[in-house]
């Protein structure tokens, strides 16, 4: 079983098989993730997400999902393709880590729910396995020494964070229509309809102005 919060995940095998269940604590009635042939093992959950390893084809594959997916049948995703032995997923925040011999021995592996990108994360001579991840800090055992031992990666922090919500970066939107102004000028509802025309392959925000300086910026997914 694994614990995030006041949710818990863990293999069941009521079933028969392998299956991954959901139990909120305080309640009797699990929700299944994952069930059926593909025998789903080594779960793990933290806040928004659930990952473990399945079976596809005979080969194993991660597989995560978004809790608050809605329709809930929209949060699965498969993190790899590659033919490999995987083992022991681990999540935090929107990063996973999972030890993967595609190379030949066990390396270190790593998937950010937030880019959608994969990563070798530590290779090289010997076995990194047994990994567990806490925000930026990734432990992990070696033997690439003969012996055993435990290390401690850190993953560097990227660029800056915009000062904008996303959408509302001049620098990184593309221009669609003039603005909507709409003044509130007495104290009652006022709404206001915008039409644009949306184009394959770019997602679309809302950027909500509150006053001319722009001083407090919201951005919505639309």
């Amino acid at each position: 079983p694994r614990l995030s919060g006041d949710v818990v995940v863990y293999e069941d095998y009521t079933s028969g098989g392998a299956d991954i269940a959901m139990l909120k604590l305080g309640s009797v009635t699990p929700t299944y993730l994952a069930t059926g042939p593909a025998a789903p093992t080594t779960p793990d959950i933290d806040g928004n997400y659930g990952v473990w390893v399945e079976s596809v084809a005979g080969v194993d594959q991660i597989n995560s999902y978004t809790l608050s997916a809605t329709p809930s049948s929209t949060g699965y995703k498969m993190l790899t393709t590659v033919p490999s032995h995987k083992h022991a997923p681990r999540v935090s925040g929107t990063r996973v880590v999972w030890s993967d011999d595609r190379n030949g021995t066990l390396d270190l592996y790593t998937y950010d729910l937030a880019t959608n990108t994969e990563d070798l994360l530590v290779g090289g001579a010997g076995d990194q396995t047994v990994a567990d991840i806490d925000g930026s800090r990734i432990v992990y055992t070696s033997n690439d020494t003969g012996f055993e031992q435990v290390y401690l990666y850190t993953v560097t922090s990227g660029p800056a964070p915009s000062l904008y919500p996303e959408g509302c970066d001049p620098a990184l939107t593309d221009p669609a229509d003039g603005p909507v102004v709409m003044v509130k000028d007495v104290a009652k509802t006022f709404t206001k309809t915008q039409n644009y025309t949306a184009l394959d392959g770019k997602t679309y925000y809302l950027c909500i102005e509150n006053g001319s300086n722009g001083g407090l910026r919201s951005s919505t997914f639309s």
